[in-house]
């Protein structure tokens, strides 16, 4: 809000609301017309309150005007305006130009790095440059050629020659000045001074700095009356005119709003005036968070003791204690020499160690076996899994864990129990035993879930038994363990009855996840925990004024604090929808409940929740404080039983995830369909399936009202129409290919294109679907007339051909004819890209598009990003279809886009890019959203494109790739870390999306940054393919080698035919799983597998040497599609 005042009788001429956002600055032109600048634009406003033009901009800071052409400083650069609004020049400045002037001809700057600069007000090139201070310089303004200025946190008033910048009087007045006026009756400032003594002053001086005098006034904003007096804005949203001695002349209230500025003879006040910190709440990939609450507690002044810089310190001092999420014995990174409290590390777990138990902790990495959860069944004559080559000792990258390091949230740990005086001189012989002093032995080991802060703090307390082994043959001797699942934390572990030897280990990251303001918890046994306690206290005693408000739909929130209170920290989160609590009420405390009374049998039914990865402490006013948000499977202080087991149904949730069903008929194209188009479409479905009984009985579970399948279309309305569609096709669409299939282009004129598949199966027309999928994204049934049959001559066999297919007008650069045939409940399917003779473009190439989850929430924000390699021009568009045929808006930015869900079920998102002559293409890829908001793991799915695969990537990943081979027969999947990232513990590749043969190898690799570098630690790796039938063969491959993978689990991993086939496994320790596996296996292959199993049986004697066969290639059936694409053209 603007402001003009009359000032001989203090009446308001007029007042306007330029901007949402906060007026920061404003000034005078010659013309008598108001220059301001705000948090979003700049404008001029004419005499009348009429704006005469604006121009978005970025954080303005400062304005300054000369013969009504204008200057904004801005975050990092200044911008120059003419009389009309035309931008002259925009130049990039070092920091933010905090305050400006131009009264002596130049443009004086004062920046937030404590530099004076001047610089030419005609093009801005750098004149001069000072430094006055270590922080900022606030305000500036000059009076008949001097320059005025002041420090903030120096607390100093100076007098420049406006020559060179250099300093000719200063006058320290102790104090935190802001504001700065200077005119005929001298110089005016507003300074932060003790909240008890009255919140801010007003000092009056001289031109040369002398004669100073002081009054209690709050004065936040600073400017002068024509005749020379100061015009004093205050919080309170009047405006008091002072004379010299700082008595009142006149005082006239404006608005409920602080003044910001005050500027002869204008006043103003933003719209949010009162909004004395504000910013915006995103998650770590930079989405907004709407509905957020964000927790402002402030540290009232008013309510300590001693000088301005004491209560400062007293301020730092309750936050830390107030803030910090380790109990009191926890030293953090810096105590890795001393230990945890007063025991040394190497009192603990190293060298010096003499005598009694112990507990350690690793991972399954350092064990060198496969995370347990994934592989489950002993070896035969074996106690559990071989040991081969453990590094357990304080060298290992990843354990022991304890002292400075933090052990890895929401994965498997191995604890073990260690006795100091157990083994013997033979220690060095065993590969485990020797990494740390004494030997394994065997024993309850008890976790205690520790809260911040001093004393007993146990939030909760669980006892572990080692029931499970390592080694155990001849090769080594038998190793107990336990395995447990934590959440970001502290925690305490010693084996039971000796808690002497306790020590605490930091898991995750715990001081920035669990660091916050945990108010109102509460112990194991029902009390406060001390840290809680002090919140309460500081609370009552009136220290801690705490102020809760919500974000917007864009993540923006905005607070007003009291007067006297001088430091804040500020945290978000977002709760649960179905917590029933209004978001402004809500505490952390109101969450944990949450978490604690929920029913955990269906993983989707507890959403997630998003905190606060670190609180941001400001000095109100503070504008642009923003606060990253995390997403966690549930709030950190939840028991120790209960996150594991929301953790454990979350994975096995995932395991039995397939978007098999996502890959076929889009949710863009079913919903837009005519009733009649539907009713062809469904009796084509229905025809194709229905002499397979197992297939229409799996389809009719899927209905939600059953009914079954009429033969008749008419039957069913729309929406029956649609469901039973969708039904079908996924039944079938999650059924392994088992008929050999191949293709190849027959012909390519102006006027048609013709194409061949060739199927080893006898087949008649209602076996066959074939439909023609165009580059700019439409999809057309062929229709019969194009279509005929054509049987083998000798054997089984069918060739399908498409003829004279009329070739499609305008810039279409491609067809894609997909074919699929059913045949008594076996499937296969084909291919072929034909490229339009009359289109002479490049076809780019689509390599990754990077959502930001696979599996979002009903009202979660999506963000993508589209990456492509040769020939790739830029991402153009995105539209989305929902559930109910609505379509959600989608913001694009350059090579991304974000949009929101609406609500549950299946979406279409289709992106239009361009090649780099400008010609645009279309893919469109389905994602499902989830009835509940949750914390989904790294996920990459390979899907179809017009110029070869491309992966989908979500969750944890920054991109990924799909490489294929012989037909499919070869597929390589990577998922991409970014360079600074931990990798994730499990990725999910999804291959069941693709077209592939009855035998294959499917290879994962999980690299870091752009450069593809391998990530070295050991993965789970789970390979999700279409349904494999529980006859089928899997194997896991390192280095030639086959490992079966049985169907009841082994030490090579499961799998699972729940939805589709999953195959659970572990990655070398470069990041690196293969998968091979065969659908329908002959005599040969049922002999190969015998001979696997039954080595894999045998007991681990190292001295029994058994050589496995070299792998066979894969079957030559597989590469029947070598050479389609160049025969296509492609």
């Amino acid at each position: 809000m603007v402001y003009k005042i009359d000032l001989a009788n203090g009446t308001e001429e007029w007042s306007t609301s330029i901007d949402t956002a906060k007026v920061t600055d404003i000034a005078i032109g010659e013309s008598g017309d108001l220059y301001a600048a705000t948090l979003n634009a700049v404008y001029r406003v004419d005499q009348n309150g009429t704006t005469v033009w604006s121009d978005t901009i970025k954080e303005g800071r400062s304005i300054a005007v000369n013969d009504d052409r204008v200057m904004v400083g801005q975050s990092g650069y200044l911008a120059r305006y003419d009389t009309s609004g035309t931008v002259q020049f925009n130049r990039t400045i070092p920091g933010t130009a905090a305050s400006m002037d131009t009264g002596t001809g130049h443009l004086w700057i004062g920046n937030t790095s404590g530099y004076v600069v001047e610089r030419d007000f005609t093009d801005g090139s750098l004149l001069t440059e000072t430094q006055k201070s270590s922080d900022r310089v606030p305000d500036i303004d000059s009076y008949e050629g001097d320059l005025y200025i002041v420090t903030r946190d120096d607390g100093n008033v100076e007098k420049l020659d406006s020559d060179d910048g250099s300093t000719l009087n200063t006058y320290a007045t102790g104090e935190s000045v802001r504001e700065l006026g200077a005119g005929s009756a001298g110089v005016y400032t507003g300074e932060l001074v003790d909240p008890s003594a009255g919140d801010k002053r007003v000092e009056h001086l001289s031109l040369s700095l002398g004669d100073a005098t002081s009054r209690s006034l709050d004065g936040n904003a600073v400017g002068i009356s024509p005749n020379g007096n100061g015009l004093i804005g205050t919080r309170s949203g009047t405006v008091e005119e002072v004379d010299s001695t700082l008595a009142t002349q006149q005082s006239f209230s404006l608005s409920s709003g602080a003044i910001t500025d005050v500027s002869d003879p204008y006043t103003d006040t933003a719209l949010y005036a009162t909004d004395d910190v504000s910013g915006y709440v995103t998650t770590t990939d930079n989405r907004p968070v709407d509905n957020a609450t964000v927790q402002v507690t402030g540290v009232d002044f008013a309510a300590l003791n001693g000088t301005i810089e004491e209560k400062r310190d007293q301020a730092r001092q309750y936050e830390s204690l107030a803030s910090t999420p380790a109990p009191s014995a926890w030293r953090g990174p810096e105590g890795l020499d001393a230990g945890q409290g007063d025991k040394a590390v190497s009192d603990l777990l190293g060298a010096s160690r003499t005598s009694g138990e112990y507990v350690a902790v690793h991972t399954p990495q350092s064990w060198d076996i496969p995370d347990p959860t994934v592989v489950t069944a002993p070896i035969a004559g074996d106690t559990g899994y071989r040991l081969r080559d453990p590094n357990l000792g304080f060298n290992s990258d990843n354990g022991p864990y304890g002292g400075a390091a933090k052990a890895p949230a929401d994965t498997t740990l191995i604890l073990s129990v260690w006795d100091g005086d157990g083994g013997n001189a033979l220690n060095f012989a065993d590969p485990a035993d020797s990494d740390l002093p004494g030997a394994t032995t065997e024993g309850d080991i008890v976790i205690e879930q520790l809260g911040p802060g001093g004393g007993d703090n146990i939030l909760d307390r669980k006892t572990v038994e080692t029931d499970k082994s390592i080694g155990g043959s001849l090769a080594a001797r038998e190793h107990k363990f336990a395995e447990v699942t934590l959440s970001a934390g502290f925690y305490r572990v010693y084996p039971e009855g000796t808690p002497e030897s306790s020590y605490i280990v930091a898991v995750g990251e715990p001081e920035s996840i669990v660091r916050g303001w945990a108010d109102n918890l509460k112990t194991q046994s029902g009390a406060l925990t001390t840290q809680a306690e002090t919140l309460q206290n500081l609370q009552q005693n009136g220290t801690f004024d705490v102020i809760r408000t919500t974000t917007d739909s864009e993540g923006y929130y905005a607070v007003e604090t009291s007067q006297t209170v001088n430091r804040t920290a500020i945290i978000a989160y977002k709760i649960p929808s179905g917590m029933g609590v209004d978001p402004k009420n809500a505490t952390r405390a109101d969450i944990r409940e949450y978490y604690e009374s929920q029913d955990l049998k269906d993983a989707l039914a507890v959403e997630s929740v998003y905190i606060a990865t670190a609180p941001n402490s400001v000095e109100p006013p503070a504008n642009n404080t923003n606060i990253t948000v995390r997403e966690l499977t549930a709030d950190p202080f939840v028991g120790i039983n209960r996150s594991q087991n929301m953790t454990q149904q979350l994975a096995e949730y995932f395991w039995d995830q397939s978007f098999s069903e996502l890959s076929g008929l889009t949710q863009e194209r079913l919903e837009n369909m005519p009733i009649s188009d539907l009713e062809d479409l469904y009796n084509e479905t229905y025809q194709q399936a229905e002499d397979s009984e197992e297939i229409i009985n799996e389809a009719e579970e899927d209905l939600n009202g059953g009914g079954g399948y009429s033969s008749d279309p008419s039957d069913y309305d729309a929406e029956e129409l649609k469901e039973r569609i969708r039904s079908l096709q996924s039944t079938v669409e999650e059924q392994q290919e088992t008929i050999e299939s191949s293709s190849e282009v027959a012909e390519r004129t102006n006027e048609t294109i013709s194409a061949a598949f060739q199927f080893g199966r006898d087949l008649d027309e209602e076996d066959i679907r074939i439909e023609a999928v165009y580059s700019n994204g439409t999809v057309r049934p062929v229709s019969d007339e194009y279509i005929s049959l054509d049987s083998a001559t000798i054997g089984p066999g069918t060739t399908v051909e498409v003829t004279d297919y009329p070739t499609p007008a305008g810039d279409t650069a491609t067809v894609t004819f997909r074919s699929s045939v059913l045949d008594n409940g076996e499937t296969g399917s084909e291919r072929i890209t034909v490229r339009n003779p009359s289109f002479t473009g490049e076809l780019p190439k689509l390599e990754n598009v990077a959502l930001s989850t696979l599996s979002p929430g009903p009202s979660e924000t999506v963000s993508v990003r589209a990456r492509g390699g040769n020939g790739f021009g830029n991402l153009e568009d995105v539209t989305i279809t929902g559930p109910d045929g609505s379509t959600p808006a989608a913001t694009v930015s350059g090579d991304e886009a974000s949009f929101e869900t609406a609500g549950e079920g299946r979406h279409s998102v289709t992106l239009t890019y361009s090649n780099r002559g400008g010609q645009n293409f279309t893919e469109t890829i389905d994602i499902n959203a989830l009835p509940s908001d949750i914390n989904t793991p790294a996920t990459v799915r390979a899907e179809q494109g017009l110029n070869g695969p491309y992966a989908v990537s979500g969750s944890d990943l920054s991109g990924g790739e799909v490489q294929t081979e012989l037909g499919n027969s070869r597929v390589t999947v990577v998922g991409q870390v970014s360079g600074n990232e931990d990798p994730p513990t499990t990725i999910h590749s999804h291959v069941d999306t693709l077209d592939t043969p009855a035998q294959g190898e499917i290879t994962t690799r999980l690299v870091r940054g752009p450069e593809e570098s391998s990530v070295r630690q050991r993965t789970t790796v789970i390979t999700h393919l279409n349904d494999l039938g529980e006859d089928s063969h899997v194997y896991r491959r390192v280095d030639g080698d086959l490992q079966p993978i049985t169907e009841d689990g082994n030490r090579y991993g499961s799998v699972s035919h729940e939805n589709g086939t999953s195959v659970t496994t572990y990655s070398t320790d470069s990041g690196e799983a293969t998968v091979r596996y065969v659908a329908d296996p002959g005599f040969i292959e049922d002999a190969r597998w015998t001979y696997e199993t039954t080595v894999e049986g045998l007991p681990n004697i190292p001295f029994l040497l058994i050589d496995t066969p070299a792998d066979p290639a894969v079957d030559a059936t597989a590469s029947m599609a070598t050479g389609a694409a160049q025969a296509a053209g492609v």
